[in-house]
């Protein structure tokens, strides 16, 4: 069961549960972004606000972030529901793609680096799930320059419509501009559904024939994501080839970490309750913020080590013209008497099923 209590102590000084909420980290169509700080260790957390009414369902992302335990994925710590809006409680991650090239909305928000320069992908608000029984898809969301062409032809899509971002977004890596790209959105659109976009020629020739693998107009040319791990140019300068993440092998609960919240108050029995049921309350909060190696937290609270400048979060517009977020949904109202969806047992340490991230425009390829 989600954090319903918590709800109690969201007051005018934005305060949610043990997090006093601080700086506006960014805002989206959706929802905004706030830096926070947690009271019992004085910790740095970002914490997603959700408008319940806004958005058909605002508890999809909780449940593709329970689907998912990697190290590439920005972990999702606790869970706090009030009437009208829903909060995300996840690690903070101090820096998007390109901030050290220095470029102002031309940046994929969602993927971020660490103060290790390890990449994080956040935002799962537009995720859906493929299954046996649904292997396509077809609403339409996502953000318009990374808009695989068969979304933007309304018609059903799988999982190479990310296939497509990742090319977007690598080009736009090396070239420092994203393809397609137009005075306005009809000229962008004609790019897209025609395949148009220069390829620099100081760019190597494996690294042109990436791009153009992953740029296919036809979704079944698109490679795999094996496929694209097992590429010439990705792989060029390493010894192993690259390898899907394999989630390493689960082990039982940290005693030190237990033995610290102990001290801090909270009782044993609770914590290895909450923790292994996956509550997503405060209590696993505290735990699992306390077991994230990029958060060196003190012991006490009112002492602070974290030195974490906010990030924006941001969107690609065009000149005069609105923004480009799109999710055509059918209105949905939410009441608050359904905030407390059953947790799949361990379901964060398995992924059953295949997530497609219309808006995270890049998974992560770790070198294993």
């Amino acid at each position: 069961m989600y954090n319903q209590l918590a709800a109690l102590y969201v007051n005018k000084e934005h305060r949610v549960g043990h997090y006093f909420l601080q700086d506006t980290m960014g805002w989206g169509s959706f929802s905004s972004v706030w830096l926070a700080r947690q009271t019992l260790i004085g910790a740095d957390m970002a914490i997603k606000v959700v408008k319940s009414q806004d958005f058909c369902d605002p508890f999809k992302e909780v449940h593709s972030l329970q689907l998912l335990l990697h190290t590439s994925i920005v972990t999702l710590l606790e869970v706090i529901t009030t009437k009208d809006e829903l909060y995300l409680i996840q690690e903070h991650v101090n820096r998007d793609l390109f901030q050290h090239l220095r470029y102002t909305d031309l940046k994929p928000e969602n993927i971020l680096l660490d103060r290790d320069k390890n990449v994080k992908v956040a935002d799962f608000g537009f995720s859906a799930q493929i299954t046996q029984e649904t292997p396509l898809l077809s609403k339409i969301c996502g953000t318009f320059p990374y808009m695989a062409p068969e979304m933007l032809l309304f018609e059903p899509y799988n999982e190479k419509v990310d296939v497509w971002s990742i090319g977007v977004v690598l080009s736009q890596m090396l070239t420092t501009t994203i393809p397609f790209e137009a005075q306005n959105r009809v000229e962008h659109k004609f790019n897209i559904l025609t395949g148009r976009f220069p390829v620099p020629e100081f760019l190597s020739l494996g690294c042109q024939d990436l791009l153009k693998k992953l740029l296919t107009l036809d979704p079944d040319e698109r490679p795999a994501f094996d496929d694209i791990m097992k590429d010439r140019w990705l792989n060029m300068g390493y010894a192993d080839e690259l390898s899907p993440y394999r989630e390493p092998a689960q082990e039982g609960l940290n005693p030190q970490i237990i033995n610290s919240m102990a001290n801090m108050g909270f009782d044993k029995e609770n914590i290895i309750t909450s923790v292994t049921e996956q509550k997503y309350d405060p209590v696993m909060g505290t735990y699992l913020i306390l077991g994230n190696d990029n958060h060196h937290c003190p012991s006490e609270p009112g002492t602070d080590d974290h030195h974490c400048p906010t990030q924006p979060e941001s969107d690609h517009h065009y000149p005069n013209e609105p923004g480009n977020d799109y999710y055509h949904c059918p209105t949905q109202p939410v009441s608050d008497h359904h905030y407390s969806p059953t947790l799949q047992k361990n379901s964060h340490h398995h992924c059953p099923t295949q997530l497609i991230s219309h808006n995270l425009h890049s998974p992560t390829l770790q070198k294993r």
